[in-house]
């Protein structure tokens, strides 16, 4: 959740058309949203009804009469900064600064280009010479159109000098990246021509940012410097590796085989155990009912794909993007550690219906279990990335909506892949040991893998937001306790009910006591990191100045 304190200024930026009179410039608006307390209360009043805004013109002046309306033929400024964002509310974590100088060089002289970006702490972008099959897209600044300009050099370089390396164990893979502020620069020519109609460069930088292995979608941001007015010259000059080559046919097959890796990556692992046991029970089933499963459970990974589609295309989160939303990581932890509670037999009740109530039962796995197990077994593999994924998904969301949902669904397809093999020839589930006590112990053996994942799932979420998780579990793990124990088989319907109905109610209390812990329980202060350059430059404006000291711990 995104919000301001004190004050807050948005801002946009027009142009004034040629044709326009000065003095009748204006703008017009509206200002929907509301106002929000602080608190555990969170009271939020919306304004209603909207306020109603006009601007109107108080200075400058529009472009000279007669001049071309289009974007080549226009001044623009000599250096800017801009923060993308893909939507309104959802800025990028990097702030790009444009520069062009000196504006004033003459023919003969030089003028060089700077792009700096500067990343948000944790975050990191990629050099140009990044490889893109190290799962990384590499930086790409492109040279569009020059006027009065020509390239002292076909190579652009970067300050500073220290290209950052970060290696990723145990998969062979070395990236290299760039944290804090990087600027790369190329020097120009200035051209005689120039001397009539001055100079200008035009282009675009694509970029990649990611922080702690998760990476948002590659981003575009347009650049124009100087003066365009006159006779420019096209390019195509690149810094940094050309974009992989390949249609739709190849970045398919990517899709099919990243998507089929993703059953031996580890955050899938912990379902795959429950998936073998149900195996082991398909081995009594009809063919038909066997494929049936399978399909089921095809669906639901597909079906995970194409959601994961929907928020590219809307949204702009990515592989992996749903990680970075504390709400979702505690639902999941939540989910997990249930499963796991189950697994270690602490409860019978089924949750959420993949196996029988033991393992060892007669009872078989369901449809809506099959279903849901593979959603949660997608769900989980989000975190982990194989290889071919980071370029096929980076691909898909530059093209057409249809290719996006195309690429990403047959991604999901080649996970299913093995499941629907099953489910042709259901011959093979007889590999499989027959059932027997084996399967109690790798019951209570993924209980302890899926606890594993509840750990995984802690170590990416915010501080603040552990000790209420810890609450949370707490309230789960009692509230399943007094099912799993405070009746048996032999309970009338009436006992069985109600404590099923206490055990929600605690179970919900402790949970959303524990959830509004860690809401409401930061500080409220507009903080800022304590420097003695800071603090001496708050007290010589006669500011008060409060200072927060603790432990690291």
């Amino acid at each position: 959740m995104e919000k301001f304190f004190r004050q807050v200024t948005w801002s946009r930026r027009y142009r004034i058309a040629a044709n326009a009179q000065l003095d009748k410039v204006s703008l017009s608006g509206e200002l929907k949203g509301a106002y929000c307390s602080s608190g555990p209360a969170g009271l939020c009043i919306p304004i209603r009804p909207p306020h109603q805004f006009t601007a109107v013109l108080t200075q400058g002046a529009p472009p000279s009469a007669g001049s071309p309306e289009s974007d080549a033929a226009q001044s623009h400024p000599f250096t800017y900064q801009v923060q993308p964002a893909r939507k309104p509310g959802n800025p990028e974590p990097i702030t790009l600064r444009f520069d062009l100088s000196p504006k004033n060089a003459k023919p003969g002289d030089e003028v060089t280009l700077a792009v700096t970006a500067k990343l948000k702490d944790e975050w990191h972008t990629f050099s140009l010479t990044q490889d893109p099959k190290m799962a990384g897209r590499p930086t790409i600044i492109s040279i569009a159109r020059l006027n009065g300009l020509q390239p002292v050099a076909n190579t652009i370089g970067f300050e500073p000098s220290k290209r950052f390396e970060k290696e990723m164990p145990l998969k062979n893979i070395v990236q290299q990246v760039h944290y804090g502020e990087i600027t790369w620069k190329q020097r120009f020519e200035v051209l005689k021509s120039a001397g009539v109609s001055g100079y200008g460069v035009a282009g675009d930088i694509k970029y990649q940012a990611c922080r702690k292995g998760q990476c948002r979608f590659p981003m575009s941001v347009e650049f124009a410097l100087g003066n365009l007015a006159g006779k420019t010259t096209g390019v195509t000059q690149q810094a940094g590796p050309t974009q992989e080559s390949g249609g739709l046919p190849w970045y398919l097959l990517c899709a099919f085989l990243g998507g089929l890796v993703l059953n031996v990556m580890p955050c899938v692992l912990p379902v795959i155990a429950i998936k073998v046991m149900s195996f082991v029970q398909q081995a009594g089933e009809s063919r038909s009912r066997i494929f049936t499963l399978n399909l089921v459970y095809a669906a639901g990974v597909i079906s995970v794909f194409l959601g994961l589609a929907t928020l590219a295309v809307v949204a702009g989160i990515g592989w992996g993007g749903l990680f970075r939303s504390s709400e979702f990581n505690l639902v999941m932890a939540c989910v997990v550690f249930a499963m796991g509670l189950s697994m270690l037999g602490l409860f019978e009740f089924p949750v959420p219906g993949f196996v029988g109530s033991a393992a060892g039962s007669h009872q078989g796995e369901g449809l809506t279990g099959a279903f849901l197990t593979g959603i949660l077994a997608t769900l989980l593999a989000t975190p982990c990335s194989g290889p071919l994924m980071g370029a096929t998904l980076g691909w898909s969301v530059s093209q057409p909506t249809v290719v996006t949902y195309l690429v990403w669904g047959v991604m999901g397809l080649g996970m299913a892949f093995p499941y629907l093999v099953i489910g042709v020839f259901p011959g093979a589930v007889k590999w499989l040991p027959k059932p027997g006590a084996w399967m109690v112990r790798l019951k209570e053996f993924a209980g302890f893998v899926l606890m594993g994942t509840v750990i995984f799932i802690i170590t990416i979420l915010d501080e603040n937001l552990v000790a209420p998780l810890l609450v949370m579990l707490l309230g789960i793990a009692l509230g399943l306790w007094m099912i799993g124990n405070l009746y048996d088989v032999k309970s009338d319907v009436k006992r069985k009910t109600l404590v099923r109905l206490y055990a929600f109610a605690l179970t919900t209390v402790i949970c959303l006591v524990g959830y509004g812990w860690g809401k409401f329980s930061g500080p409220e202060l507009p903080w800022k990191p304590f420097s003695e350059a800071k603090l001496e430059a708050s007290l010589a404006k006669n500011k008060t100045v409060l200072i927060d000291f603790t432990a690291d711990w």
